[in-house]
């Protein structure tokens, strides 16, 4: 029984059930060193126990303790026929996706020598030969502590950075609203500004990345035929995968939490108090610097007082492919939709196709647009098929410095919580993942009470860059701006686009 204590003995817990409401997650240290920890996922009713729910949460912080010193203990090897699932490095599998489904650990002998169960010694000796690299971090159930160094709201490409780098000032939790691994309705292309950031944490992994592999941005101007293809180009990834990724490199005094809602925060000189819902249940936990980076309706952002963005209305509809089609990021303009339509995207994402439109704040009946505009998309490009799924979001609608907030007091905000997202062309990974990092940086090189000082001086150039794009906002917004891009030389289009 792993070494379990006798109340959760084999009268209340069985192996079996542990591995099958437990979430399994691996650090892998770069010297090939593996660690296994165990955090109870949201079925306790499948562990057939009575208890109260925080008591048993103690009692699993011990069996995963005991865990800990098994697998240091023990030589890494299989130990049946029943192996983890396939896993190379040309996959770059995660090593949090390793996890057995219920089916193949029911198969599973529970018996093993030294105590380990077969499931956890294969998934240990299979990880230990690939996964994606990076130290890993800790997925729990609920905070494990009630203060840490920082605290950071949305494991989101701003979220994760920030909790990165802030992690080297001491202990971080990282919560996030959504299960994990989480999944951001997002048209998954990162920009060159995006990929620069990013080379300092090592490459991109290739599974992550779709056909074609590279898009480039065209302005399309629908009802003119005007087409105008430019050199900017993005890398196309499967986004909630490029999410789960960089959860990969954080270091292991991160601990990740899903399912996890910030309700409210308060702040006095010394700390700041976080009032979180982890799956039902209301907790408090203080730190001495929050980050928010919980998205453009932030929840942190409110808990300042600071005066939310307004927000477009975002429509996607993953498309079948009948065929293939060019391999560019189009960005369409159309006339007849009505006032309340921005522009629309298509982008080809394997053998489907992201197709969306975005609409002004206010706008009513989006999708009936949505359908207006498919059908106008398909009468010209019959290789759109029928549609998978459809996805709505927010996106910023930025016309204002006040738009733009670092933070207040101990808070930090960053990514398009803090309003840090182009005005002129929507994309907002770079903007995420260069904020989150200066927040982790703020954080960690110096005292608590500067930490604001420091983000904001650190994010002049950024917030520099969106004021700029502010100011032309109105001209390409304008039906003459439109129609005047149109005439513009190819060569010149392409430059300007380079800075949107």
């Amino acid at each position: 029984m792993l070494g379990l204590p006798r109340p959760l003995g084999e009268e209340m817990l069985t192996v079996h059930a542990l591995l099958l409401a437990s979430c399994i997650s691996i650090d892998i240290r770069r010297e090939n060193q593996c660690r296994i920890r165990c955090g109870l996922v949201r079925h306790v009713a499948a562990l057939r126990v009575v208890a109260l729910h925080r008591t048993l949460l103690f009692r699993i912080d011990r069996m995963r303790a005991s865990c800990l010193h098994l697998i240091n203990t023990t030589p890494l090897r299989p130990t049946s026929r029943h192996e983890a699932p396939p896993c190379s490095p040309s996959t770059g599998a995660s090593a949090r996706a390793l996890g057995y489904h219920a089916a193949t650990v029911a198969r599973m002998n529970p018996t093993c020598a030294k105590g380990i169960h077969p499931a956890v010694a294969n998934l240990l000796w299979t990880t230990r030969a690939a996964a994606w690299p990076g130290t890993g971090t800790m997925t729990h159930a609920m905070p494990i502590s009630e203060r840490y160094t920082t605290i950071v709201a949305g494991a989101g490409p701003a979220g994760v950075l920030a909790a990165y780098h802030a992690a080297a000032k001491g202990p971080v939790l990282l919560a996030e609203s959504m299960s994990l691994p989480r999944y951001k309705s997002c048209g998954g292309m990162l920009h060159h500004h995006t990929l620069r950031t990013l080379s300092q944490y090592g490459e991109i992994p290739e599974d992550i990345v779709l056909s074609p592999r590279t898009v480039r941005f065209r302005y399309h101007d629908w009802d003119r035929r005007v087409l105008k293809p430019t050199d900017l180009e993005f890398l196309n990834v499967d986004r909630a995968r490029f999410d789960e990724w960089l959860t990969t490199l954080l270091p292991s005094n991160v601990e990740l939490v899903g399912n996890c809602t910030l309700r409210d925060v308060t702040q006095d000189g010394d700390s700041v108090r976080a009032s979180l819902r982890v799956d039902g249940a209301d907790i408090d936990v203080t730190c001495d610097n929050l980050i928010g980076a919980d998205g453009g309706r932030s929840q942190v952002r409110r808990s300042l007082g600071v005066a939310s963005t307004a927000t477009y209305v975002t429509l996607q509809d993953f498309v079948k492919l009948e065929g293939p089609i060019e391999p560019y990021f189009d960005c369409i303009y159309m006339r007849d939709i009505g006032d309340e339509y921005a522009y629309s995207y298509v982008v080809p994402k394997g053998d489907v196709a992201i197709v969306g439109s975005v609409y002004y704040p206010r706008t009513k009946r989006p999708w009936e647009k949505q359908d207006l505009t498919l059908d106008i998309l398909r009468s010209a490009l019959p290789e759109l098929g029928e549609s998978v799924s459809r996805e709505a979001a927010a996106a910023l609608y930025l016309r204002s410095r006040a738009d733009v907030v670092p933070g207040k007091g101990r808070v930090l905000l960053t990514g398009e919580a803090g309003g840090f997202m182009s005005p002129s062309s929507g994309e907002g990974i770079s903007y995420a993942v260069n904020s989150g990092r200066l927040a982790g940086l703020a954080v960690a090189q110096g005292d608590a009470a500067d930490a604001l000082a420091a983000y904001t001086s650190l994010t002049a150039d950024i917030r520099a860059n969106l004021f700029r794009k502010m100011r032309w906002l109105p001209v390409m917004e304008s039906a003459v701006g439109k129609v005047v891009a149109g005439f513009v030389p190819t060569p010149i289009v392409s430059k300007v686009t380079q800075g949107l």
